[in-house]
Formats: structure tokens, C-alpha cells, sequence
């Protein structure tokens, strides 16, 4: 009977880890009993680390007005917070310490910094758009001048250049010029009216102010028997080097007497303002 409970108990301990007995003062300490192989060992508690504490993203903190403008989720970990501002993300487990963050001088200086130079760039986009409109303007109107010049020249039928500006916008539309063109009958007859003969005159009696010109007049009759008379200049251009004949006048006659054309012809010359008495002869036709 004795034997067989002894072997037992060697079976039990052989299966128990053993333990250490406590020392004091370099002495075995003989109140330990070994002879429990059944009794648990206590296990050591892990220790609370607070730094490796994350807290958990709140959507309900993009709500709120004033963290809109730079809260966000992290693009590494949708559970952590991230300034847009400051670039880096933020370790709040709450309101209060996002509002530590926003209140915080680098975070203002950042985003001070960044207001400004939002501020710049929209003054710089402004100010490139409204050069481009004003060019695109420039350009526009620089091509309903030319082609108005161009039909006044060759003398072609005004109402042409209602047909030429949809041909042209339906050939070329990638053109913002062309698609911008308006120019049609009324528009082409003001500008040759308003702004291609008062530049061009002026141009011709500044020339004639400095250079010897000659007269060739005419006289004719319109549909209306309204008669006129018309009057052109020939001079030396220096700039090609080659004598012209440009149109100058067509004033209305009142009668066909030599008194009559002269007091036309003296009045149309003080109205171009003209200080030039270089004239050389009359050719009549």
C-alpha cells in the first residue's frame, strides 16, 4: 500500500515543472512545500504600454466645421487621423486634442503659408486668362479689319462676308479666332466707314503735309443725279520708291463751274487739315 501511493507521487512530480525555493538571507527556506505537485504556478502580467495605443478614426469628426478644411483619414491606415496641412499624421483620440493640433503655431504657420500662396497662384490664373480673352480679342478683331480692308480694296459686294464667316467657321473649328469672327454686312460697312477711312486719311495727309502731289479730279453722277467730284493724289512713296495714285475726296458739286470746283476742292484740302501748297497741276478728265 505505502509502495504504491510513493510511486504516485514520484509519477506526479516527474510531470510538474519544478520551482525554484525561496532564499532569505542565503538560507533554504524549509516552509516551502514541494510535496504539492498540484498547486499553479502564477503567471507574470504583461506590462500596459500607453505609446502603442492608437486611437480609431471618428467619421463623425468631418462634420464639424472647423477641422473640414484639413482633417482626413490616413492613406496608410484609414484608422488613424491626417492633417492635409502638416502632411503627417495625427496620434487624437478625441476632439480636444485635434483642436491641441489646429491651435498648434506650426499648424497655423502652415496653413498661413498656404493661404497666401493660393492667393498668388489665383491672382497669376486670373490675370493669364484675362490676357488670353484680351489677345483672343485683339486677334479677332485684327482679322474682321483685314478682311473688311480686303473687300474695300477689291471692291467687292459687302454682302459677302456673311457667306465668307460661315465658310470659314465651318471649315476651321479648332480656330478660336475664326469661331469668334462676327462680322457680317453691317458690321464690315462701320468698319470701313468709321475705322478704315478716317485711319486711312489721316495716314494720306500726313503725307501729303511733307511730300509734292499732284491732283486728278473727275467729275460724275450717281443714280440719284447727285453729282460729285472726285478728287485723287499722285506722289513719290519713299517707301517703295515708286510714284502712287491714291483716292482722296469725292465731295458733292453743286454746279460744274471752275469757281465752284475750286472753292470744293480748297475745302476738302482745310478739312484734311492739309499745310501743303506743293501742288503742281490739274489733270482733268
Amino acid at each position: 500500500m505505502y509502495k504504491h501511493v510513493f510511486l504516485v507521487k514520484v509519477f506526479l512530480m516527474a510531470r510538474t515543472p519544478k520551482r525554484s525555493r525561496p532564499e532569505v538571507s542565503g538560507k533554504s527556506d524549509d516552509s516551502y512545500d514541494s510535496s504539492d505537485p498540484l498547486e499553479p504556478v502564477p503567471k507574470k502580467k504583461k506590462a500596459y504600454k500607453k505609446d502603442n495605443y492608437v486611437a480609431k478614426f471618428s467619421a463623425g469628426w468631418l462634420n464639424i466645421p472647423e477641422f473640414k478644411t484639413w482633417l482626413a483619414r490616413n492613406p496608410k491606415n484609414l484608422k488613424q487621423p491626417y492633417c492635409n496641412k502638416c502632411l503627417k499624421p495625427l496620434k487624437a483620440s478625441n476632439t480636444a486634442d485635434l483642436k491641441k493640433h489646429q491651435n498648434s503655431q506650426a499648424h497655423k504657420t502652415i496653413v498661413n503659408e498656404k493661404k497666401s500662396q493660393l492667393a498668388a497662384n489665383d491672382a497669376a490664373l486670373l490675370s493669364e486668362k484675362a490676357r488670353e480673352v484680351l489677345r483672343l480679342k485683339y486677334q479677332t478683331a485684327s482679322l474682321e479689319i483685314s478682311l473688311s480692308a480686303m473687300t474695300a480694296k477689291h471692291n467687292l459686294p459687302i454682302s459677302h462676308m456673311e457667306t465668307l464667316q460661315n465658310v470659314l467657321k465651318k471649315n476651321v473649328p479648332d480656330s478660336k479666332v475664326i469661331q469668334a469672327l462676327q462680322c457680317g454686312r453691317t458690321k464690315t460697312t462701320g468698319i470701313i466707314k468709321h475705322v478704315i477711312a478716317p485711319a486711312a486719311s489721316k495716314e494720306l495727309y500726313d503725307i501729303l503735309k511733307k511730300t509734292p502731289f499732284s491732283l486728278i479730279v473727275d467729275e460724275t453722277t450717281d443714280r440719284t443725279t447727285t453729282k460729285f467730284l472726285v478728287i485723287l493724289v499722285r506722289y513719290y512713296c519713299e517707301k517703295i520708291n515708286e510714284p502712287l495714285e491714291e483716292f482722296f475726296s469725292l465731295p458733292v458739286v453743286e454746279d460744274q463751274t471752275a469757281a465752284s470746283l475750286k472753292k470744293t476742292y480748297r475745302e476738302r484740302i482745310r478739312k484734311g487739315s492739309s499745310t501743303n501748297d506743293k501742288h503742281n497741276w490739274f489733270c482733268l478728265r
